[in-house]
């Protein structure tokens, strides 16, 4: 075997119940972490290298990758809890026409590949990337027969391309930031009504 298993198999099992909640780990929290296992422990000559970090990763078969979509932020205990005492009592209420779901996301204009094809041995020189954004606003009821208009903020209250656009096929608004707040939710909730 190797020297000082049990911090290994401690830092194994946390790393195991933080996969298992989707928490994001990396390299550095895995330093710290095995650290804080020595210490508990009773290992006073144990530093976590990044070189114990790679080993630690190949033994166990873990893999650095980038995280896709959203973390799962929600508590599935509570979720499974209002499934199934609160959720049936109300979807009797309304038919399925009358149920939406909706959505946001930010959609990133002007930004480039991260990857690009190079000749081995010439370096990679890349430039900033484009944080130009508009969040885009999604809504549709349960049968799909009620898409709602999509709605569009951006970060500029007139914009320059809309100057001559008599009528847009979107509604459109905005804030410094591009965000979907509680004041454009709101107003977008009363033209429903």
């Amino acid at each position: 075997l190797f020297e000082k298993a049990d911090i290994d198999e401690a830092e194994l099992q946390w790393f195991q119940g933080q996969s298992q909640i989707r928490t994001p780990i990396s390299g550095p929290i895995s330093k710290i972490n095995a650290e804080q296992f020595a210490t508990m422990l009773g290992y006073t000559d144990f530093t976590c290298t990044t070189g114990w970090v790679d080993r630690f990763k190949a033994r166990h078969n873990i893999f650095s990758g980038r995280l896709c979509g959203k973390a799962r932020s929600s508590n599935t205990e509570s979720v499974d809890a209002w499934l199934n005492s609160v959720w049936p009592a109300l979807r009797q209420q309304y038919n399925d026409d009358g149920i939406f779901n909706r959505d946001e996301t930010g959609v990133f204009y002007g930004l480039g590949p991260k990857q690009t094809l190079k000749f081995k041995g010439e370096k990679c020189i890349g430039g900033k990337h484009s944080k130009s954004r508009v969040t885009v606003f999604l809504c549709a009821n349960m049968t799909g027969t009620d898409k709602r208009k999509l709605l569009v903020i951006g970060n500029s209250k007139k914009p320059r391309c809309f100057k001559s656009a008599k009528q847009l096929p979107v509604t459109y608004a905005a804030n410094q930031k591009a965000w979907m707040t509680a004041t454009i939710f709101r107003a977008e909730l009363f033209q429903w009504n």
